[in-house]
């Protein structure tokens, strides 16, 4: 912006000899100071004022800009000159919106949602757009997708029923002797089996001496395949049959043994 001071100069009779314009820029230094003394000066002062705008902008040799008036400049009626910079406070210049765009496919709208990827995808290291999956049926890892929270809901829901399933156990009592506990989700039973003093054993046969007979270990919980457990350094083991029969076997022959044992098995 221009500015001028204007003093005016008087003869000592009081009659007005000339006028004193300075001429002032924005930046508070004076430019140019033109007196006038008579009508001719005054004219050419006008003309002066009038190009003022386009004379008082300087420009390089072979800039841009040349020709522009400092109107156009302030108004930007006529902005003629794209930015070209490369990088903006650090930022590559292409990560903004250039002069006279539209929001066409080359800049994201407002609601960009998309069946393509142009947006930019989220991955392992890059933050970016995502489409959610209602399924969880992949069976490896794809860039920009995430899953559903309602897929998340159900996964809980699953994981929190298991973990009841798997901690609930069912206490059996078979006879006296023998108890099972009994995880019905994941068909596995404890056998567990006490007995004091028992007397007048003596069995080194492959089948055994029956101790309780058949269905003794209830039909729904009878094992899979004969379950075996070893009770006196391998001499005496005590097995399980699958029609839920209970005997013993062993190398020695024992007046009274304690017969205790433990041992889990599917069914």
């Amino acid at each position: 912006m221009v500015n001028y001071d204007v003093k005016m100069l008087y003869e000592d009779n009081g009659h007005l000899s000339g006028v004193e314009f300075i001429v002032i820029g924005s930046d508070g230094e004076r430019i140019d100071t033109l007196q006038l003394t008579d009508q001719t000066q005054f004219n050419e002062l006008a003309e002066k004022l009038d190009s003022l705008g386009e004379d008082y902008v300087q420009f390089k040799q072979g800039s841009p800009l040349k020709g522009e008036t400092l109107d156009d400049l302030l108004e930007n009626t006529d902005e003629l000159v794209s930015i070209n910079a490369t990088q903006l406070n650090g930022f590559q210049s292409d990560h903004f919106s250039k002069e006279g765009h539209d929001h066409n496919d080359t800049y994201a709208l407002e609601n960009h949602a998309s069946v393509n990827t142009q947006n930019g995808i989220g991955s392992e290291t890059l933050y970016g757009h995502c489409k959610t999956i209602n399924n969880v049926s992949k069976n490896s890892f794809v860039s920009g997708e995430a899953l559903s929270a309602y897929q998340g809901k159900l996964l809980n829901d699953a994981i929190t029923t298991l973990q009841s399933q798997i901690s609930t156990w069912k206490k059996v009592t078979c006879n006296s002797y023998a108890t099972i506990y009994v995880n019905e989700f994941l068909r596995i039973a404890y056998f567990t089996y006490g007995r004091s003093e028992y007397a007048g054993f003596s069995s080194s046969t492959s089948t055994g001496k029956q101790l309780h007979g058949a269905n003794t270990i209830p039909a729904a919980y009878q094992p899979i395949k004969r379950t075996i457990s070893s009770l006196y350094r391998g001499d005496v083991t005590l097995f399980i049959e699958t029609d839920g029969s209970i005997k013993m076997s062993s190398l020695t022959k024992f007046n009274k043994i304690n017969v205790h044992a433990g041992f889990f098995y599917k069914f």
